[in-house]
């Protein structure tokens, strides 16, 4: 046995057909108007949240 790791998962993406992926990102994230979004940090985590809907996780709301 090799004792040496490959070095993990990485972040690098695998070949593959870049027109179908572009494609698709288009057909499921083009219509979405970010306009309707607020950003959230909770607990560590950061998110997108619809304006006007509060935090499942701690309840907190948009501040206008």
């Amino acid at each position: 046995m090799n004792a040496t790791t490959h070095g993990g998962k990485g972040s690098k993406r695998r070949h593959g057909n870049e027109e179908a992926y572009r494609s698709n990102w288009d057909r499921i994230f083009g219509g979405i108007d970010y306009d309707t979004f607020w950003s959230h940090d909770c607990g560590g985590k950061s998110m997108m949240l619809v304006k006007g809907k509060a935090c499942k996780a701690c309840g907190m709301v948009e501040k206008r």
